[in-house]
């Protein structure tokens, strides 16, 4: 049974706890004496008011942050923020990582072409002889044309006719 409080029922109050009109039990200072120690100097309408008053201060003070409260806040947000700056360092890392990797790559990227040009440099007279009928007359090169890197250059000819091969 939910009660509320008036000076009919307040006998029937059970020993620290109000309930308030709303249906929601509020853990309260002991309501009950406070409005009996009241009553015996003031009218029981304002003892009534007065205790009604005192139980919501109390419950507005219960339901405020305490120091010990706000000195846990403040531990779990030093640690927070201990946790990001080693989050940070870490990205820190990673991203210098990231960077020395796609430097690597870019170097093994290099290394990988200039390998293949070498092994084209070495198969390809015989290759475009055997397949083309042209034959390379001058040693291939490397070279840079109009800004422009030209990575297999030679001078070749086919069936009698002088011919660039370039690639």
């Amino acid at each position: 049974m939910i009660q509320t409080f008036s000076e009919k029922n307040h006998k029937e109050l059970i020993y620290g706890y109000f309930i308030n009109p709303y249906a929601i039990i509020v853990r309260m200072i002991n309501t009950l004496k406070i409005y009996e120690e009241l009553k015996e100097t003031l009218e029981p309408q304002a003892a009534k008011k007065i205790t009604e008053i005192l139980g919501t201060i109390y419950e507005e003070l219960r339901n405020t942050v305490t120091k010990e409260d706000f000195k846990e806040l403040k531990e779990v947000v030093a640690e927070l923020a201990e946790a990001q700056k080693k989050t940070e360092i870490e990205v820190a890392k990673l991203a210098k990582g990231l960077q020395d990797t796609r430097g690597e790559l870019g170097g093994l990227s290099k290394s990988m072409s200039y390998a293949f040009e070498n092994e084209a440099f070495r198969k390809l007279p015989a290759f475009l002889k055997e397949n083309y009928g042209i034959e390379i007359k001058e040693r291939l090169i490397r070279e840079d044309i109009g800004g422009k890197e030209i990575n297999i250059f030679g001078i070749a000819r086919k069936k009698w006719k002088r011919s660039l091969c370039c690639r």
